[in-house]
């Protein structure tokens, strides 16, 4: 596990960590998971009938309407990794039963949107190098996210390692501007963590959330991050590009 520490700089006290209930976690994240990982949550303890009964921990879709599986592990060596591979496959071959869900939760418009192509979320205390040496063996987008407790109130989330730094799930992207390409490799460049997901003429890239917006269009726009809303910028050449490159930093290092 990585060693995070929590310090309070006013009182001079290091917060220790502390075991956690798994449950707990589960319950807390359920009911925060767009704040802390940009998803509204479809169902909890989803029971697929195709595979002995097995459940899902968390079905929902996040910030790019693509379909979010969230599957929870406690200790090192669990087998969530390929339990979660095993429901992704029942999920491609059973599109069907999981619209009918979609379209219960959110009715059918609002459902027609929701990309189908599943990512998953495994959220773990720890993860070793066989999990991700499995994940990069995978064509699907797949994030290992770790949880810490300090004092039993302060959780702490980490992205300890993602499948792919670049997910295309829409089959229409257009080929993009040199403008676009060279801002799109700049904001990669902030940080190992970062993805980036295109669909159509739009780039979302993220961390554990998103943080910025790329429209590639007749003119570029970029949509930054600030606190709970988005600051629109328009780039028109190379120079407007530098002079907003500060608050893309600012947008990536707020989230």
């Amino acid at each position: 596990m990585s060693d995070l520490r929590l310090f309070n700089i006013k009182n001079a006290v290091l917060f220790a960590k502390r075991p956690a209930d798994l449950a707990v976690i589960k319950a807390v994240i359920a009911e925060n998971a767009y704040d802390l990982l940009g998803l509204r949550i479809l169902a909890r303890d989803y029971v697929i009938s195709g595979h002995n009964n097995e459940i899902i921990d968390l079905i929902g879709y996040d910030e790019n309407n693509q379909l979010t599986i969230i599957e929870f592990r406690a200790g090192k060596y669990g087998p969530v990794i390929g339990k979660s591979l095993k429901h992704i496959d029942y999920i491609m071959k059973n599109p069907s039963e999981i619209k009918l869900l979609i379209n219960e939760k959110l009715g059918y418009d609002l459902a027609s949107s929701v990309c189908l192509s599943p990512r998953l979320i495994s959220i773990g205390d720890d993860f070793n190098q066989y999990d991700e040496y499995a994940i990069k063996q995978t064509p699907y987008m797949i994030d290992l996210i770790k949880y810490q407790l300090f004092e039993n109130k302060y959780l702490l989330l980490e992205k300890n390692y993602q499948s792919k730094k670049i997910d295309q799930i829409s089959p229409g992207v257009q080929e993009q501007t040199a403008l676009s390409r060279v801002i799109r490799d700049f904001i990669l460049s902030l940080g190992d963590e970062v993805c980036e997901v295109g669909y159509g003429n739009v780039y979302a890239f993220r961390k554990i959330r998103n943080f910025i917006y790329l429209f590639d269009g007749e003119q570029i726009e970029l949509r930054v991050s600030a606190q709970k809303t988005y600051k629109t910028y328009k780039i028109k050449n190379r120079r407007d590009f530098e002079k907003y490159q500060n608050e893309i930093e600012s947008g990536y290092d707020r989230n």
